[in-house]
Order: structure tokens, then sequence, then C-alpha cells
């Protein structure tokens, strides 16, 4: 079982792997909505097929998502995704928490481009200074 970011609205796993590392890659608008596409490994190859180049991003990044998990062949499987809004994107609310490390803030942003979001935010309230 893959652990995907953000959780992809379709995968199908079919037996088999698939040892080929070659991808074949194109735009049809006909395939899923805006930034969408449907990432196929099958016994025959790796397919990604998005809606336009954003589409095409976000499979890649799936991919990459899935060598990382799989260091051997990897597993046969269909994965069809789009997002709900156009701007996928993640806040970091660092003011009701523990500040984070600039070490964390790193794995954080690689993790973020990794996870096809468009956009990270951060938040800080100011410090209140009282008078004593």
């Amino acid at each position: 079982m893959l652990c995907l970011l953000p959780n992809p609205r379709e995968i199908t796993y079919q037996p088999g792997v698939c040892a080929r590392t070659g991808v074949n890659a194109r735009i049809d608008l006909s395939t899923a909505r805006s930034q969408g596409y449907r990432l196929t490994i099958s016994t025959e190859g790796i397919s990604i097929i998005g809606h336009d180049a954003d589409g095409l991003r976000h499979g890649t990044q799936t991919l990459f998502q899935i060598r990382a998990q799989c260091p051997g062949p990897l597993p046969c499987l269909t994965i069809a995704d789009w997002p709900d809004f156009p701007v996928r994107g993640v806040m970091l609310d660092i003011s009701r928490d523990k500040v984070p490390t600039m070490e964390t803030l790193f794995a954080l942003v690689d993790r973020v481009i990794n996870a096809r979001f468009r956009e990270g935010f951060g938040f800080k309230e100011a410090p209140i200074r009282c008078q004593g």
C-alpha cells in the first residue's frame, strides 16, 4: 500500500510489477479535468496522460513519490487525480505550536514540492509585549 500526498481520487491496483524505467507522457484534453492526469504502471511500461502541462507535472510528481517508496520493480496500478480547486496549497501556522527549526522547514518545503502542491503559506502572529 502506497502513501501518496495528497491522496489521489482513484487508485486501482493490478497484479504484477513493472520493471521498465521509460515513461510515455502526453497531453490529452479529454483526460480528467484541468490539472488532472492518469498514471498507468503496467507490465508493458509506464504512461502519464495529463489534461495539460500541470497535469503532466502532477502525474510525474506522483511517479516520483511511488519510486521513492518502491526501490525495486513498481507495482502495477492506475491512478486518476485532479484538484478540486485551481490552487493546491498548504499552510503552516507556527503561532499555536512550537516554532520549527530551519531543518524542519526545509524538509517541509521538500515534501510540499514533491506532493503536487502549488503554494505554501506560513503564519505567525506578532508577540504581545507586556509592561511589567
